[in-house]
């Protein structure tokens, strides 16, 4: 997956500007799928550039003028080729691993007070997606079937964390266990 095609899903709900995309992300995929404002700008270039879509600017009144980015019939095509199209599972990149890979060279202590660092900012992630605050974006869905989406991919985030809780809290025990 790219970031464009989470850029022609949110266009094919409704049409936005960048920093609109960027909110949308925030509130909806950014566990999963982070970005930052100049990814999405570039890829907006890049999709306009492609066809996919297309930018109109909004004129305001005492505001700055916007660009309005709609998708075009060609982006639609894409977008559906893609979600009707099997995906392999992604690599697995964490930083946290590498340095944990190359932590012989700190005590452990010190590996220990990582792995505990790295385990609070997973427990908060988890919090968050345990809260009220995802729990009502639920009922934001537009249908039934989204609704399910929406559930069934947080639970995935709440199952995933889990685990990794899980694994940082054996990988403490088997490093206060060595010499």
């Amino acid at each position: 997956m790219s970031l464009k095609h989470a850029i022609l899903g949110f266009l094919s709900i409704s049409d936005k500007t960048g920093y609109d995309l960027q909110k949308k992300n925030e509130q909806t995929i950014q566990h999963f799928w982070p970005s930052t404002q100049s990814q999405i700008y570039r890829t907006l270039k890049e999709l306009e550039r492609d066809g996919l879509i297309k930018g109109e600017i909004t004129i305001q009144r005492e505001k700055p003028n916007k660009r309005l980015y709609a998708l075009t019939p060609e982006g639609k095509q894409e977008l559906v080729d893609w979600l009707a199209g099997p995906l392999d599972p992604a690599p697995h990149r964490n930083q946290f691993l590498v340095q944990l890979f190359f932590s012989k060279h700190i005590s452990r202590d010190a590996i220990c007070a990582n792995l505990s660092h790295y385990r609070a900012r997973l427990e908060a992630r988890l919090e968050y997606l345990k809260s009220d605050e995802v729990r009502t974006k639920f009922a934001l869905a537009a249908s039934p079937k989204e609704e399910a989406l929406f559930r069934i991919i947080v639970d995935n985030g709440i199952r995933l964390l889990e685990a990794e809780i899980g694994w940082v809290n054996s990988s403490i025990l088997k490093i206060e266990e060595l010499e």
